[in-house]
C-alpha cells in the first residue's frame, strides 16, 4: 500500500461526525386501514360494500345482455338462402330463459343485500 493511502486513512478515522440520530420508528398496527389497490378501486367501509353490489349487478346485466344478443345472433334466424324473415323462425326462447335465470337471481340477491333489512 502507498504512503498516501495509509495517510488518507488515518485522517478519516480521525473525521468525527457527532452522534447520528436514528430516525423514530413508527408503530405499526393490523388494526389500520392499509391502503392497497383493492381499496383504490372499491373504497373502504360501507363504500366498498355498495362498489361491489353495483359492479355485480353491472357486471351481470352486461354479460345477460351479451349472451342473450350473441345467442339470438347465432340461431336466429334459421335460413339458409338469407331471407329474412325466415319462413321457419324458431326463437331460442327456452335458451334465454336459462341465461336470465342464472343473472336474475343473483341481481335480486345484491340488491336483496343492499337494501335489506340491517340487524
Amino acid at each position: 500500500m502507498s504512503i498516501r493511502f495509509i495517510k488518507a486513512m488515518k485522517l478519516m478515522s480521525k473525521i468525527s461526525l457527532g452522534e447520528m440520530d436514528e430516525p423514530p420508528k413508527k408503530k405499526s398496527s393490523i388494526n389500520t386501514d392499509l391502503p392497497g389497490s383493492l381499496s383504490a378501486t372499491l373504497g373502504t367501509g360501507k363504500h366498498a360494500q355498495d362498489s361491489v353490489v353495483w359492479l355485480t349487478i353491472k357486471w351481470s346485466l352486461t354479460l345477460g345482455f351479451l349472451l342473450s344478443c350473441a345467442l339470438i345472433w347465432f340461431t336466429w334466424p334459421d335460413s339458409p338462402d338469407g331471407i329474412h324473415p325466415p319462413i321457419e323462425s324458431k326463437f331460442p326462447i327456452e335458451e334465454l330463459k336459462t341465461i336470465w335465470g342464472v343473472f336474475i337471481p343473483l341481481v335480486t340477491l345484491t340488491l336483496g343485500y343492499m337494501f335489506g333489512k340491517t340487524r
